[in-house]
Formats: structure tokens, sequence, C-alpha cells
């Protein structure tokens, strides 16, 4: 099933220093072959996450919302 993506939220483990800085968002069809959201210029587009584990951060360019059916965000920067 096809979906628009509006918006994403991340949020840490509560009351911990256990959280993700930054990601990436990947969308694929197949759950095998997966395609990253991209800048303008080709690059990956990395997404700021948060900087503590109890506040909810919202990322997304709002400027398109993609039509996918599959989904995954990937670590690049994390703390543990």
């Amino acid at each position: 099933m096809i979906k628009n993506v509006t918006g994403i939220a991340t949020q840490g483990r509560a009351h911990s220093d256990e959280f993700v800085i930054e990601y990436r968002i990947q969308y694929g069809s197949n759950g095998k072959d997966w395609i990253d959201y991209k800048e303008i210029d080709g690059s990956p587009k990395l997404f700021r996450g948060n900087t503590d584990g109890d506040y909810v951060v919202s990322s997304w360019d709002y400027n398109t919302t993609p039509k996918l059916n599959l989904l995954q965000l990937g670590s690049i920067t994390h703390l543990q």
C-alpha cells in the first residue's frame, strides 16, 4: 500500500544519553533494494535527530512528500 510521508519524529531513550543525533532516510518497494532520500545535488540528505533522550524532534523537508510503501531510517551518528 503506497502512502504519503508527511513527517518523521524521533526520540531517544528517556532519561538517558542514548539517542540518534543524525540520520538518513531510505525508501523502497521490496524490502531489499533501498533508495536514499537525496539533496538537490544528489547526495544523501542527512536529518538532525535528538540532543537528548527526553524530547521528540520532528524533521522533514516539507517541500516534498514522497509516495512510498517502505521506509527505513539509518542512524549516522548516535550516543549510547
